[in-house]
């Protein structure tokens, strides 16, 4: 039996945007986002041939908040990846002299000369990808090369909008609720000039009336979940529903935890994967900062978080300071094994779905890249991999 599989992207960031020294701010949370998943995502579904694969839709859904904060972060996102690039150069120094490296470690580590070679190749994917997001950045603007991919892939890419700020939208009466919604509509339009596909609801959360509000703003889709509206259609399944004018997009999160929220049982767990909570700007004394002449802000001075990250998961009840080297070959091979893994996921949870084959799932967008590191390379492999009987 065939299978087509919707994801829904839900690309949010609260307002973090600032004005003073870089590493000052909450901003390197929003340009680590850039960084490690959105280029990365752009050029994943520019590079995709979806008419080779058939079966699989993108939702990329935006909100406002975030919408704006990448129309005008450009100059300090750049001014933040000149101090990533020094950093990546000097990484590659450091990984070439056991005794550099361990000069500023707070706990040296006397690596062989194996394991900073797998340290090197670690430190030069970061560099590769940071000199591709300053390419990218300087001749590109992330919004229109979002909206340029989803021009070329109309029938298999749709962008959707959401509330200005993630507004919770049940709290709300009718009368703000329909401001919200409709405010978020215009907001979109200002950036994209044109109307969304569809809206996402915060937390997906709903309550009887939404709905109605959504068709009187003109809004064609929107994604809920079995849980949100399972107390007034108590036998609902995922899938793709009508009601109305509106279409519903019903995501089940029994199937998407294989990749998200649960800590111990889902793909981006396996030990071969890279840790994400151990980082070298933590890892390393403040003296290095300085001998990079980078002058941080007193609130950093502590060690700032860096993205590099040279260790994998291990073991979830491996302690941070006991983990493996990360391997990023082996990681790689990992990945290509678990896409056909997760496609048997689905055929095991068919019952799942009212109709047995129409998949919809939604994540956060930053999971794939920032959160889990090779989620972006898995997401591109799964997009290109043949998953029906054509």
């Amino acid at each position: 039996m065939n299978k087509n599989i919707t994801i829904i992207l839900n690309t949010h960031m609260p307002y973090v945007l600032g004005g003073d020294r870089i590493f000052d701010e909450p901003e390197n949370w929003l340009f680590e986002a850039i960084t490690e998943t959105y280029i990365p995502l752009i050029n994943a579904l520019h590079s995709w041939k979806p008419d080779n694969t058939h079966g699989k839709k993108i939702i990329f859904s935006l909100t406002p908040c975030l919408m704006e904060q990448l129309s005008k972060c450009k100059p300090r996102y750049l001014e933040y990846l000149d101090i990533m690039q020094k950093i990546a150069f000097f990484e590659l120094e450091r990984a070439k002299n056991g005794a550099l490296y361990d000069r500023h470690e707070h706990h040296p580590k006397h690596f062989t000369s194996d394991q900073l070679r797998l340290i090197e190749t670690t430190a030069t994917h970061y560099l590769t990808r940071i000199n591709n997001a300053i390419e990218f950045m300087r001749s590109h603007d992330l919004l229109m090369e979002i909206k340029k991919v989803a021009i070329q892939k109309p029938d298999h890419i749709e962008l959707w909008t959401s509330s200005p700020n993630h507004n919770f939208l049940p709290f709300f009466n009718d009368v703000s609720s329909a401001h919200f919604i409709r405010r978020g509509i215009e907001l979109f339009e200002e950036h994209f000039a044109q109307k969304p596909f569809g809206f996402w609801l915060p937390e997906c959360a709903f309550r009887p009336g939404l709905e109605d509000i959504f068709i009187n703003a003109g809004v064609k889709k929107i994604a809920v979940t079995p849980h949100c509206i399972g107390v007034h259609h108590t036998d609902i399944k995922s899938g793709h529903y009508q009601h109305k004018d509106l279409e519903l997009l019903v995501h089940d999160y029994r199937i998407a935890m294989h990749i998200w929220k649960s800590e111990l049982d889902t793909l981006p767990a396996n030990p071969i994967y890279r840790e994400f909570y151990r980082d070298m700007g933590k890892d390393v004394k403040p003296e290095y900062f300085t001998d990079l002449g980078l002058n941080l802000p007193k609130a950093a001075q502590g060690g700032i978080w860096t993205g590099f990250k040279y260790f994998a998961g291990t073991g979830h009840q491996v302690p941070l300071g006991e983990k493996n080297l990360y391997d990023h070959a082996a990681a790689h091979q990992q990945l290509l094994q678990d896409v056909p893994r997760f496609i048997e996921i689905l055929d095991q949870k068919r019952d799942f779905t009212y109709d047995r084959s129409n998949f919809v799932l939604a994540f956060d967008t930053e999971l794939f890249g920032h959160w889990w590191h090779e989620g972006v390379d898995w997401l591109q492999h799964l997009l290109n991999y043949k998953i029906n009987d054509e």
